[in-house]
């Protein structure tokens, strides 16, 4: 399956998946397109999952300002009253420095992230195209 938009200033994206395609890969590719500025997609059964409301905090508390993962860690607790494990955040964090939406400089033993300079914002950019092929 391959799924190819472009946003209102001309920039086309492409994401691309072989094999089996299963309702939690699906989810992940829309986070994806979410995570880039896509319209946000409202599905029938409304699924939170870690991973968005990682990104929902992010977008939240920090949108201009630097953050270690302890700051986040007590920013998402305070937000959904559940508890997250470091690593499964820093898993998320290492995710978004890898495809250049946040900025990791290393502070002493530590990191300190900050979100990319994007001319989109997250969940309010619309696109002019969306289409998916198999």
């Amino acid at each position: 399956m391959k799924i190819e938009f472009t946003d209102d200033e001309g920039s086309k994206y492409s994401l691309s998946i072989e094999g089996q395609l299963s309702k939690e890969k699906m989810q992940k590719l829309i986070e994806i397109y979410e995570f880039l500025g896509g319209e946000k997609i409202e599905q029938e059964t409304s699924i939170d999952t870690i991973f968005s409301k990682v990104i929902s905090v992010i977008e939240s508390e920090f949108p201009a300002s630097n953050f270690t993962t302890a700051s986040l860690r007590e920013a998402y607790e305070n937000k959904y009253q559940e508890s997250i494990k470091i690593t499964t955040l820093s898993t998320y964090l290492n995710r978004l420095v890898d495809r250049r939406l946040l900025k990791r400089v290393r502070v002493g033993t530590g990191y300190v992230y900050k979100k990319a300079a994007l001319n989109t914002n997250i969940h309010t950019t619309k696109y002019s195209s969306t289409f998916i092929s198999q």
